[in-house]
């Protein structure tokens, strides 16, 4: 039996349960605190952090988490993803949870989250099983982190970096970076086709010692030694060589690449100077041409107020002279070597492209057809011609005597090439824009244009020679049988009229010439081959015609040719003695025949002065030079009368008349 405990026992035993019962408190209120501790830190935490039971249904979840959903957390407890997120985020985020429940394993994951409206959020997620004890699991706890600005810097770098890539590829240059040993690591697009490389032998590692031909080597090798070393660009030039083995020019810049201080390799670029060196030739002949040309204008200016006199008083001999006068054939000697160098100089002019062109929309097809007949018995019968003229009108605005000028002396050109008889083609066409080729024709869009190609089976021209052959006084022929100035005159009359050309030759085989002229918009049709000039009716004697001309010789020519025809004439050697000798001239004065340009005083300006004291007086210019003065671009002023230095009697006549007659 056992004794009762005293109560010395009880009192014993009493204060061992208070103070059992006092450190369980204690650990108690230090639980309570570190889960109040633990609370608050999970709530003040930037990050998102929430809990899942084994069902998905929240448990807790921070403020942060609460902010980020935009609910308050009474809407979260309780509630699944399926809740709170669309079906297909919901169910991806389940699938997830039960594999970390099954797995045991904590997981990090970037997940999109959608939050209200069309917005997203980009977040790295840590989640890990909810440990009830070590054999249990009682659900999943999650914290996750914004990265929103992050993946949106990402996105920007990457849409940078190609944008970045796509101008380097648009470049017409080949731009390259090497590593140490010059190995490639990188290229655009241009160093494909420049080089000829696949992309897949440029970009595993290909030297760019491969690119260059091997004389010289060593000096790309001290190149890329001294941007190594000394950290300093250097630019030089080097004959490359393509994976074809085609050796070609270029010039290339290098700089060096640094990485954390130190010297990785060289990034650079190569430029192909082919295509610099031939624009270099080709400026070269322009200016020479260009040169010629205006040596050519001045010095037709010159030769025609020579040959005026010539031609206008060999011309007054034979209308004085019986038909059977001695002396008849020598006046007619004199004459045709005057209309030889006439000739001779309306070819310097139209190479120096400084003869007024009468500018109208014509159909190319139309000239050709009525040309063709002319050119047939002017060729050699045993050259034969055969035309293949596009279907549709090629509207053209151009000056219809320049063009068959150019047609004729393409022909001679080619019949001369041609010593044994062969075929004499032409061809015209209209080449409209890719994207409007069906629509081109009849009204031709602005950046369509007309091709003139006119080719033959003759000898060829060698290749040294296609450079020169539109040069002046440049020929092939022998002495004596030809002046040089064909196609220079053909060359003038194509750049006056806004065109280019192109000779394509084979020794042996024949050469063929394409003109290319602009199209005009539009083609009236039914146009003519160019003014027919009307036989003036006689007019009275009482017409007034002042001549102001600052060659004497002219001058004399003009008076003796107007006066025989019964006219009134007044003249004068300068603008300012034009408009003294009006002054004191009381009577009237139907025109005014003035040259384009002279001291003092230009033809225009004496004009406008003249029409101050008789306000309906008409004018004639003449001119072999005619400067911008009546011109705009090359092309006669409308409403402009003018007639070409050297004149013939006949051509004066006739044009004083209609000017007269029409007033």
């Amino acid at each position: 039996m056992t004794s009762k405990p005293t109560y010395e026992e009880l009192q014993a035993r009493v204060r061992t349960l208070e103070a059992d019962l006092h450190r369980q408190q204690k650990q108690m209120a230090e639980i309570d605190h570190s889960r109040e501790l633990i609370l608050a830190l999970i709530d003040s935490l930037p990050l998102n952090v929430f809990g899942k039971d084994r069902e998905g249904r929240f448990i807790f979840a921070n403020p942060a988490y609460c902010r980020t959903l935009e609910k308050p957390l009474e809407a979260i407890l309780g509630r699944t993803d399926f809740d709170l997120h669309p079906e297909e985020l919901a169910h991806k985020y389940r699938q997830d949870d039960l594999a970390i429940m099954q797995t045991g394993e904590t997981t990090v994951i970037e997940e999109k989250h959608r939050l209200s409206g069309e917005d997203h959020l980009h977040v790295n997620v840590i989640k890990a099983p909810l440990k009830l004890d070590s054999q249990r699991t009682g659900g999943v706890i999650g914290i996750f982190w914004d990265i929103t600005r992050r993946k949106r810097a990402e996105a920007a770098l990457q849409a940078s970096e190609k944008r970045f890539r796509d101008l380097v590829n648009l470049l017409p240059q080949s731009i390259f970076e090497t590593d140490g040993d010059g190995r490639l690591k990188f290229v655009n697009q241009s160093a494909h086709k420049i080089f000829g490389y696949p992309p897949e032998s440029l970009a595993q590692g290909l030297s760019l010692f491969a690119l260059i031909d091997t004389a010289d080597h060593e000096r790309l090798r001290a190149a890329l030694q001294n941007t190594l070393k000394n950290r300093s660009p250097s630019g030089s030039e080097y004959n490359a060589r393509s994976a074809d083995g085609r050796i070609f020019p270029i010039a290339t810049y290098m700089s060096p690449i640094m990485a954390e201080g130190e010297t990785v390799g060289v990034r650079g670029i190569a430029i192909d100077l082919s295509d610099v060196r031939y624009l270099e030739e080709r400026l070269s002949i322009a200016q020479k041409m260009e040169a010629v040309g205006l040596l050519a204008g001045g010095v037709a200016h010159d030769l025609n107020n020579l040959l005026g006199p010539i031609l206008g008083y060999a011309e007054l001999l034979k209308m004085e002279m019986a038909p059977g006068d001695p002396n008849r054939p020598y006046i007619q000697s004199i004459h045709n070597a005057g209309a030889r160098a006439r000739d001779l100089v309306r070819q310097l002019l139209a190479f120096a492209r400084k003869q007024p062109l009468k500018m109208k929309t014509l159909d190319l097809n139309q000239v050709i057809i009525r040309f063709e007949k002319l050119l047939r018995r002017t060729i050699r019968e045993d050259i034969s011609i055969a035309t293949t003229l596009a279907a549709t009108p090629l509207p053209i605005e151009a000056d219809a005597g320049q063009l068959e000028q150019v047609l004729m002396n393409m022909a001679v050109n080619a019949q001369d090439a041609m010593p044994n008889g062969g075929l004499l083609r032409i061809v015209t066409a209209l080449d409209a824009p890719e994207d409007n080729r069906e629509s081109a024709a009849p009204s031709a869009p602005d950046d369509a244009r007309i091709t003139l190609s006119i080719s033959d089976t003759g000898h060829g021209i060698m290749p040294a020679d296609c450079e020169k052959i539109f040069d002046p006084f440049f020929t092939t022929k022998t002495k004596g049988k030809g002046t040089g100035l064909g196609l220079s005159t053909v060359y003038g009359i194509v750049k006056q009229h806004h065109g280019s050309i192109r000779v394509e030759s084979v020794p042996g085989q024949g050469t063929t010439f394409q003109l290319f002229f602009p199209a005009a918009a539009n083609m009236p049709m039914g146009m003519a081959r160019s003014e027919d000039v009307r036989q003036p009716r006689q007019m009275p004697i009482s017409s007034t015609i002042m001549v102001v001309e600052d060659e004497a010789m002219v001058r004399d020519l003009a008076v003796s040719i107007l006066k025989r025809q019964g006219y009134q004439v007044l003249s004068a050697d300068s603008g300012a003695a034009c408009l003294q000798r009006l002054a004191s001239h009381s009577g009237p004065l139907d025109l005014l025949l003035t040259d384009v340009i002279m001291p003092g005083m230009n033809g225009r300006d004496l004009y406008r002065a003249v029409r101050h004291q008789f306000p309906h007086v008409n004018v004639l210019y003449m001119s072999g030079y005619t400067d911008n003065v009546i011109l705009h671009h090359g092309v006669l002023e409308e409403d402009i009368h003018f007639i070409e230095k050297p004149f013939s009697v006949d051509g004066l006549i006739a044009k004083v008349g209609q000017i007269l007659e029409a007033d």
